[in-house]
């Protein structure tokens, strides 16, 4: 971002614009860090005004064009920190406003898409930073504490799943085992009524071949 002043005209006398008054205007950076069309959506968040930010699609972003704070002729030091000041305040707030409105665009259950969102986001800070107009540590400190939220998070995610998966295993296993015995039961009893019809089979022959032995001596007497 860059800070428009006044200069001389070429009759030397100092040129403040329309109504004589000069203006601090704040320009956004121009240059995107990527030219890849995929990219851009991610490297170029939507800084909007409060009311565009919830009708405003993120694939169409509007520039941010903050309002302008004309200083008078003569304005006092004062006068114009003061200006700096609401003009910075106002920017860091749009700006944050907008950059939430743009994080609600994505799903945390991706981590491809939130380590695009995490690296945008550190672009666009460190932008910020390089211009050195606004201080961002009141923004850097929310945004790491919402990744290391996420990051505990996840690790708890992964961790319950990892559990629950463990759990599921067991139980399967289990169902396993207890179908394996319930069919082995099921083996045995067929094996013990097997033994019994063999028992009487045994029974029955013994008793033909007792008959056969008595036949075959009354055959022979006569």
């Amino acid at each position: 971002m860059t800070a428009k002043s006044s200069h001389k005209s070429p009759n030397g006398s100092k040129d403040h614009g329309m109504g004589g008054a000069s203006s601090v205007e704040l320009i956004p950076p121009r240059k995107p860090y990527s030219s890849s069309p995929v990219h851009r959506k991610f490297i170029q968040p939507a800084v909007m005004s409060e009311g565009a930010a919830a009708t405003t699609e993120v694939m169409h972003p509007k520039s941010f064009r903050p309002s302008l704070w004309p200083l008078q002729p003569g304005a006092s030091s004062k006068e114009l920190h003061e200006t700096i000041c609401r003009a910075k305040s106002t920017f860091v707030s749009v700006m944050w406003r907008g950059l939430c409105e743009w994080i609600k665009e994505f799903s945390v259950d991706s981590t491809d898409s939130f380590m695009k969102l995490e690296e945008s986001i550190s672009l666009t800070l460190t932008e910020i930073q390089r211009e050195n107009i606004i201080d961002i540590s009141t923004l850097e400190d929310p945004v790491e504490a919402f990744f290391k939220t996420y990051t505990e998070y996840d690790a708890l995610r992964s961790s319950k799943m990892s559990k629950e998966l463990h759990q599921d295993s067991l139980s399967n296993a289990q169902q396993r085992l207890d179908d394996v015995k319930l069919e082995y039961g099921k083996a045995n009893e067929s094996a013990e009524r097997l033994q019994v019809a063999l028992a009487s089979v045994e029974t029955q022959l013994a008793a033909l071949t007792s008959k056969k032995n008595k036949i075959t001596v009354l055959l022979n007497k006569q």
